[in-house]
C-alpha cells in the first residue's frame, strides 16, 4: 500500500467525502413558519388597507407622478403591519385603474432601503393647479 498523498488547499476533495446538501422542507406549514419567521403580518388589517387606499388616491390627485415613499407620508396612523403592505394596496389601485406602472425607476429615499430603485407610478386621476388669472 502506498500512502496518500495530503490534498492541497485547491483541490476538490473526491465525491465520496463531499457533504450533501439537505432536502428542501416539502411541509407546507414548515416552510409558511420558516418564511415568516421574524415577520410582522402583511396586510390583513382592514383599517390599513383603507387608509392605504386613501393615501394612493390622495398621492395620484396631488402628483402626475410618484415613487410609493410618496404614499406614506399620506398614511394616516400608525398601523402593525409590515411595509410591504403597500404593495397590495399599490395593485388594488393599478386594477380600479386610478394609476399605471411605467418603466422608469428613482431611488428610494429611505436610509433603510439602501437607494432600492423604485417605480415609478402615473396618475390618471391628477388634476393640474390652474394658474392665477386662467380660466
Amino acid at each position: 500500500m502506498t500512502p496518500k498523498e495530503p490534498l492541497l488547499p485547491f483541490d476538490a476533495p473526491p465525491p465520496a467525502q463531499r457533504g450533501r446538501t439537505p432536502k428542501p422542507v416539502l411541509d407546507l406549514a414548515e416552510a409558511r413558519r420558516r418564511r415568516d419567521a421574524g415577520m410582522v403580518q402583511v396586510d390583513v388589517s382592514a383599517a390599513f388597507a383603507a387608509a392605504a387606499d386613501r393615501a394612493i388616491y390622495h398621492a395620484a390627485r396631488t402628483w402626475s407622478a410618484f415613487v410609493v415613499d410618496q404614499v406614506w407620508q399620506f398614511v394616516d396612523g400608525d398601523y402593525p403591519v409590515d411595509k410591504r403592505a403597500m404593495g397590495s394596496a399599490i395593485m388594488r389601485a393599478v386594477r380600479a385603474k386610478i394609476i399605471s406602472g411605467s418603466e422608469d425607476f428613482r431611488h428610494s429615499a429611505q436610509r433603510q432601503c439602501h437607494a432600492n430603485p423604485r417605480r415609478i407610478w402615473i396618475s390618471a386621476i391628477y388634476v393640474a393647479p390652474r394658474a392665477m388669472g386662467a380660466r
